[in-house]
């Protein structure tokens, strides 16, 4: 399911031609991206706890974006003062806001705005999930995991070698030149180094 973003745009309190122009490009402009879904409410110092404004911001969902020309200690205060079940998450004190705030301004062009939307919207697409590493259980007697050493008595003497096990054989003597030797000993030097014991 594809993800999606509400942006909620609070009106401003007195009627400007320039602020009410920019609310209508702000929200135009959400309107035309597939992935946002744009709402328009009254202003928040003129909303009461019983109006449809507050009912609609009630419900919106986590991933929202509200706009509004106040100030975010201002906004918080009337998101409060409007019993909204979101409003306690988005103090300054929450680790982690559920709805978030921005505080426009008509000399902010619209274009930044849009583009820190698409980055929200980027940013909530991005699917994580959570792996868990598993936890190595506790060896009580570590001593058991180490291998036997291998004591050679008069069964290994007599070649009696029980299966699975090699007796140790001498190292054979080579004509091959000391620098040919090296090489090969380079060479075992680095096969031991890769396989990472």
């Amino acid at each position: 399911m594809a993800v999606r973003i509400t942006v909620v745009v609070a009106q401003a309190a007195e009627r400007h031609g320039r602020m009410s122009d920019y609310e209508e490009q702000l929200l135009t402009r959400v309107m035309l991206e597939n992935s946002m879904d744009a709402v328009f409410v009254g202003p928040l110092e003129q909303m009461t706890t019983d109006g449809t404004d507050a009912l609609c911001l009630s419900k919106i969902p986590a991933s929202s974006i509200v706009f509004g020309w106040l100030p975010p200690e201002a906004a918080s205060e009337h998101f409060v003062r409007l019993n909204l079940p979101w409003a306690r998450q988005n103090t300054p004190d929450s680790p982690r806001s559920t709805i978030q705030y921005r505080q426009i301004r008509t000399e902010q062009p619209i274009d930044d705005l849009m583009s820190n939307l698409l980055q929200v919207l980027k940013n909530a697409s991005i699917k994580t999930m959570q792996i868990s590493v598993p936890i190595a259980t506790r060896i009580s007697k570590p001593a058991e995991l180490a291998p036997k050493p291998v004591v050679a008595d008069n069964a290994t003497a007599r070649g009696n070698v029980s299966r699975g096990v090699e007796p140790i054989r001498p190292f054979a003597r080579t004509d091959r030149p000391a620098e040919t030797q090296r090489d090969a000993l380079d060479q075992l030097v680095d096969d031991l180094e890769a396989m990472d014991l």
